[in-house]
């Protein structure tokens, strides 16, 4: 079951759900949009219970990445998630975050093997997200 449609953001094309693999029909198109907050773990961020994650956005053009960010944004989501290995997502997210950064909290996923690879992943995650931090950064742990 998927969390969100691109109907739930302001598009309502076939083409827009068949390039996504979404259903029109999703959990968030039953509930109203008066989203709750919870504190996530012990970060004491009240972020929304629904996410945003970046991986659909990479088979939308830029333009339209960007009014589905926004859209979810101005539904109340707060919570927006990308990786550097979700191709061109932070950068499409980035758009949005030159004007709204402060209205939501960032978690990126963070690949590397070394401290340095990491580092440079950061780096580069910063630059596409426009800014210059992240409330979150996932690190990988590595069984060797």
């Amino acid at each position: 079951m998927c969390l969100f449609s691109l109907k739930t953001f302001g598009f309502s094309g076939v083409s827009d759900a068949r390039n996504l693999n979404y259903s029109s029909e999703c959990m968030i198109d039953r509930v109203d949009h008066n989203l709750k907050y919870r504190v996530l773990g012990k970060t004491g961020l009240k972020v929304s219970i629904l996410g945003f994650g970046g991986i659909p956005i990479l088979r939308v053009s830029e333009k339209e990445a960007v009014a589905v960010v926004n859209r979810a944004l101005d539904l109340g989501v707060n919570f927006i998630h990308t990786s550097v290995t979700y191709g061109d997502s932070a950068h499409k997210i980035g758009q949005v975050m030159k004007e709204r950064r402060n209205e939501c909290f960032l978690a990126v996923k963070v690949g590397g093997r070394t401290e340095k690879e990491a580092e440079e992943r950061i780096n580069s995650s910063l630059a596409a997200l426009n800014t210059d931090h992240v409330e979150i950064a996932e690190l990988p742990v590595n069984a060797d």
